[in-house]
């Protein structure tokens, strides 16, 4: 029994140390044509994605405006048709509208473990938002010159559970 507790424990931080590895960024999904149904939500920032994705219960809330056409997804598992829905995106200070799919609620999804993440930002949306994505610091950048406003160079971007890291504490970590 003593083995068995020890194993769990050890399982829960290899778990952990994986989520670390992800890119998160605080992004907010907004009605296109009523900007008073918004939602924030911690998001997947995923470069192998084309499209956003959402989970059903958030799409509902925000009553997003449904595309006509059945959109069709090739995933590891086959082919998936799904309805999609028209959205605002926005993320350090830029908006950009984007096609949203419905995550479904359900526990699981073939022999797949379910969907943790409120939402999942493609690259359509990444590159609609005029934003860089680091992959070896697991942050999201302005392009360069269009730090003014403002904003640092780091978004509210959580990496896995660790949280956001300011400008400042990257420089004072690096002296």
């Amino acid at each position: 029994e003593e083995g068995e507790a020890e194993g769990e424990e050890e399982g829960e931080a290899e778990e952990e140390e994986e989520e670390e590895d992800h890119t998160y960024a605080e992004v907010e999904f907004v009605h296109p044509q009523n900007s008073s149904r918004r939602i924030r939500v911690r998001a997947l920032v995923d470069t192998g994605a084309t499209d956003c994705d959402l989970r059903a219960s958030l799409v509902k809330k925000l009553d997003l405006p449904e595309i006509d056409e059945e959109e069709e997804y090739e995933t590891a598992m086959g082919t998936l048709y799904t309805k999609c829905y028209l959205a605002r995106v926005a993320c350090m200070g830029k908006e950009t509208d984007v096609m949203v799919c419905a995550v479904p609620e359900e526990s699981y999804v073939g022999d797949l473990p379910e969907c943790e993440d409120d939402a999942v930002i493609g690259h359509n949306a990444v590159a609609g938002l005029d934003l860089l994505v680091d992959c070896k610091n697991f942050r999201l950048l302005r392009r360069s010159g269009e730090n003014d406003e403002g904003y640092s160079d780091r978004c509210s971007v959580a990496r896995g559970k660790g949280g956001a890291e300011s400008k400042e504490e990257s420089k004072e970590e690096s002296l």
